[in-house]
């Protein structure tokens, strides 16, 4: 192997690479010879022809440069005399009567060099160089495959090494040679996660004498602008930042960036996500935009005003904005789908054409999935795996696993690829501090057959590794033990003992340890041996079998559940092979309930059905008590959720939704609905919110919720029918008395309790539990946050709970009810101290639970409004005043004039509320006040006022 300027790898001062390309030519018979060059491949091909110029005995002298005719040139030398044929930079050297003979021997060497080259591009910068091998039309696969090789054996670690199709036709023919092989791995560009794809994002990020934010695609020589950054141009005119002048010089420099074509053939600028379907010809657009604020009266004056030019830039903005693709459309960095997309474009790829579409994943799954090196099938008789040295254990494992089942099914495997999910895709599942995550997406083909098959591999959280790694306490005056997670607990030192504590809200404060039915733990934290922690692994594994039990008992839609998959592995701190346990199950083909494209919500049949199923998801959700025991969230419309439509575009119909994940049901079987309906009301209002964006009207939504709360009724009742027959308490018995020796060791040492213990619970609250009182908590929720208690609700002795509430009417907010007793003062008081917390302008008050970093919430902000309105009784109210008060009565006096004061007044039994007028609120405010109350769920006859609505 020969090598002409500095390896691929080397980097200068600022970590860059010192070539960002190079030309590999291949030589069967003898040395293969890599030259790395800049700024591109012609480089590259100049000085591979200018050396077999020498060698073939036609060199020349440049004495100005040290230059012989009979020596080849030295790299510094190549250097110079590349640029002085491409470029025609120094003496011209075909000019001489003895060279210019030559110059037809020269340019037949140039083109040969010119058709044999494989053209590699070096990318990325530090740590994340890499080598990427691109097919072109001029390049054949076994070479592609031939080079990667070669580029291994100078040093470079096989990760780095990438292969790119430069052309679209040729693409799917060059992705399917590398799923056939197992290697999606070496495709480019590579997945990241968010944390690197943001960095590498923003230092793409360039911007302009004029000010615009562009982002540069360097593969390509082009630019992109996003939205956001398009509408910061209008933003900043209007709240007079930026002049009319300065507005239509921008205008002016993004025409010619659009007009500019370079030298790679690709426009110099582009608007991300940009339907030029919809908007054909933005430049016209923009022209219209510089002639209208630049016409000028016969006086020279402008011929419009600012508030004309206004009306202009408004219509402008919403023409680009309805013209960008609705999965990019007002969004941020902070978006997956936007984010992956963004990334992907000035990678130098289009997000549609990425392996995770092409299997036939989601679109949150876009850059969200990490191949990995795993195996080819090689066919020596029976076909079989030949593992990657770099293939990771688990990764092996699953590939065996998958191996042994297609021999025992009489399948003959045909690939496999193996890619792991790098981020948790869940807001409310990947919160909990307790668990393992490690998830990963299987794809496979069986010999002869079209069909792909893609499974979801998740880790078992709670495996004999995580019992390894936690430790055992002693729970104060019972005999019994506790058990926490090494995340979930500290240890603090003092001069003459060890005291154990779990981390409260702020980093620098911890509360006493306890176990999870609030009893105190002693004692010093003990590692469980070996035996034990495989015991409670398995009575895991048994107890998750159980649920699922009673899942498919209760009649819950899910996808086909493959296995538990289990192998041993060597870990660091342990003697012995640690089990490692893995679920497998088929992966769903459609789209997770919270990242529906927008313009699906523009379609009110299939929003009505949507929010059918949903409904129908939310009675399942609560009877099946999915709570996360630790973050106390309710895990609902979260992703988990996923729709499966039919093929009938334009007009697609929900076939059903399935719930793929178990995790947490159970987690919460004796709370009231009313911790569970807020997650309802909350997705419920974000739906209807997303369908009269697209224009859906008042009656329209209406409709639309009305058929959440069919669904949840009628599967509401389906589900107490079920648990009237007694077919599924009956059930869970049956299944756990199958299950041995290892179903009792949790109860007995640690409390904790069967899978059939928790559903008789789950089956008691729902009998108990009418769907009217569940419709009338979602309804209210829905079109009103609520700080307090419903304003009917009654004590534990039936006495009226709250005699005022204080209504809160923001533009653009959803409207804000606080219920509170006494008199209008103390909701007030309880929105100021919210609003106050939310601005980060809290205080600490750790003997009352309360955290700067937190809103106070409950009985605890009802304490903190008291202290507000009334004189200090001693030191500590003293001081809690003097601090929060002053910052206080800013926000005291701005919701003033917000509120609507309501009198909550009658018999416990027919309680009404009372719109109280006043000089300081509008007929208009009363009229919308009572408006939102009856679409809450309040009856007309129990909303009172003095104005005749």
């Amino acid at each position: 192997m020969d090598l002409t300027g500095p390896h691929p790898l080397e980097l200068d001062e600022k970590g860059r690479p010192l070539n960002n390309s190079a030309c590999l030519f291949l030589n069967p018979q003898g040395r293969h010879h890599l030259i790395t060059c800049r700024p591109n491949h012609r480089d590259g091909v100049y000085k591979k022809s200018i050396l077999d110029f020498y060698r073939q005995g036609h060199g020349f002298e440049v004495l100005e440069i040290g230059v012989e005719s009979h020596i080849l040139p030295d790299e510094n030398q190549l250097e110079i005399l590349s640029k002085m044929l491409a470029f025609g930079k120094g003496p011209r050297l075909w000019d001489s009567g003895l060279m210019r003979p030559l110059k037809p021997v020269f340019e037949q060497i140039f083109m040969e060099n010119a058709g044999t080259y494989i053209p590699v591009k070096i990318r990325g910068s530090g740590r994340e160089v890499e080598v990427c091998v691109r097919k072109d039309s001029e390049v054949e696969m076994r070479q592609v495959h031939e080079s990667i090789k070669v580029i291994e054996s100078m040093g470079v670690p096989p990760l780095k090494v990438k292969a790119v199709c430069a052309e679209p036709s040729q693409r799917k023919n060059f992705v399917d040679e590398f799923e056939g092989r197992g290697e999606l791995w070496r495709l480019y560009p590579p997945t990241r996660s968010a944390g690197k794809q943001l960095k590498f994002i923003r230092d793409s990020l360039e911007e302009t004498h004029s000010g615009l934010r562009l982002y540069s695609c360097a593969p390509s020589g082009g630019k992109f602008m996003i939205e956001k950054d398009f509408m910061k141009l209008f933003k900043d005119f209007r709240e007079k930042n930026t002049s009319r002048d300065v507005l239509a010089g921008q205008f002016a420099d993004i025409i010619s960036l659009l007009n500019d074509v370079n030298r790679e053939g690709q426009p110099s600028l582009e608007f991300f996500g940009l339907d030029y379907v919809k908007l054909k010809n933005p430049q016209e657009e923009l022209f219209k935009a510089i002639d209208f604020m630049n016409a000028e009266k016969t006086s020279g004056r402008p011929l419009h005003d600012d508030r004309q030019v206004d009306e202009m830039l408004s219509g402008l903005a919403s023409k680009f904005s309805l013209a960008i693709n609705p999965k990019y459309r007002l969004k941020d960095l902070n978006e997956p789908v936007f984010r992956n997309g963004l990334y992907q474009a000035i990678r130098g790829f289009k997000a549609e054409t990425s392996q995770e579409v092409r299997i036939g994943l989601s679109t949150e799954f876009l850059g969200e999935i990490e191949w990995q090196p795993g195996a080819r099938v090689v066919s020596e008789g029976y076909p079989q795996t030949r593992t990657h040295p770099l293939a990771k254990p688990h990764v092996i494992s699953l590939i065996l696993d998958l191996e042994v089942r297609c021999h025992q099914e009489g399948v003959k495997l045909d690939h496999v690829n193996v890619g792991s999910v790098v981020e948790s895709l869940s807001k409310l599942r990947k919160l909990s501090r307790e668990e393992h995550r490690e998830v990963y997406i299987i794809e496979w083909k069986a010999k002869g057959s079209d069909e792909r098959h893609v499974e979801v591999a998740r880790r078992v959280k709670w495996d004999e590794l995580h019992y390894r790694e936690g430790l055992e306490f002693d729970v104060e005056g019972t005999g019994q033990k506790a058990f926490f997670s090494r995340k979930t607990v500290k240890r603090l030192i003092t001069d003459t003992e060890q005291h154990w504590w779990k981390p409260s809200k702020e980093e620098t404060a911890y509360e006493p340890l306890t176990d999870f039915k609030g009893r105190l733990v002693v004692g010093t934290g003990r590692m469980l041996d070996g035996d034990t922690a495989l015991r409670l692994a398995r009575e895991y594994d048994d107890y998750r079998k159980a649920r699922r039990f009673f899942e498919d008992l209760m009649g819950v839609e899910r996808p086909k559940f493959r296995r538990i998959t289990r192998f041993e592995e060597t870990s660091a701190g342990f003697e012995k092979p640690i089990t490692v346990s893995f679920d497998v199950r088929d992966y769903v083909f459609g789209m997770a309930v919270d990242k529906i494209p927008q313009d699906l919500y523009g379609r009110p049949e299939f929003v009505k059905q949507l929010c059918d199923f949903m409904g129908k998801e939310a009675a399942i959700n609560f009877t099946m008590g999915r709570r996360n025991p630790y973050t106390k969230n309710v895990i609902y419309g979260d992703g988990d959720e996923v729709v499966e439509v039919s093929d009938n575009a334009p007009n697609p119909q929900i076939r059903r939704i399935l719930l793929t994940d178990s995790s947490s049901i159970l987690g919460d079987v004796d709370s009231a609905y009313t911790e569970f309906t807020p997650a309802y009301a909350g997705w419920l209002r974000k739906t209807l919110g997303q369908a009269g964006k697209e224009g859906a009207s008042r009656e329209i939504l209406s409709e639309m919720e009305k058929s959440f709360y069919s669904g949840l009724t009628r599967e509401y009742g389906r589900l107490k029918l079920v648990d009237a027959q007694n077919g599924a308490l009956k059930g869970m018995n049956r299944i756990e008395s199958t299950m041995g020796s290892y179903e009792s060791l949790g109860s007995r040492r640690f409390g904790w309790e069967t899978a059939s213990a928790l559903s008789s619970r789950a089956l008691k609250r729902l009998r108990e539990t009418g769907v009217k009182d569940i419709t009338d908590s979602i309804r209210f929720l829905t079109h009103i946050d609520l700080t307090g208690g419903h304003p009917f609700e009654l004590d534990a002795e039936g006495i009226q709970k709250y005699s005022h509430a204080c209504m809160f009417l923001e533009p653009g907010k959803t409207p804000h009810l606080v219920t509170c007793r006494n008199n209008h003062g103390r909701g007030i008081a309880k929105m100021s101290i919210m609003e106050l917390y939310s601005k980060g302008l809290g205080i600490d008050v750790p003997d009352m639970n309360v955290w700067a970093s937190a809103i106070p919430k409950g009985e605890v902000l009802d304490e903190l409004a008291e202290i507000m309105l009334t004189s200090p009784t001693n030191a500590k109210t003293f001081s809690i005043k003097e601090l929060l008060y002053p910052s206080l009565k800013e926000f005291f006096n701005y919701y003033l004039d917000k509120y609507v004061p309501i009198e909550i007044k009658g018999s416990r039994k027919r309680l009404t509320l009372h719109i109280r007028t006043d000089p300081f609120h509008t007929p208009e405010q009363l009229k919308k006040t009572a408006e939102i109350l009856s679409d809450a769920g309040i009856p007309p006859d129990r909303i009172k006022s003095e104005i005749d609505f």
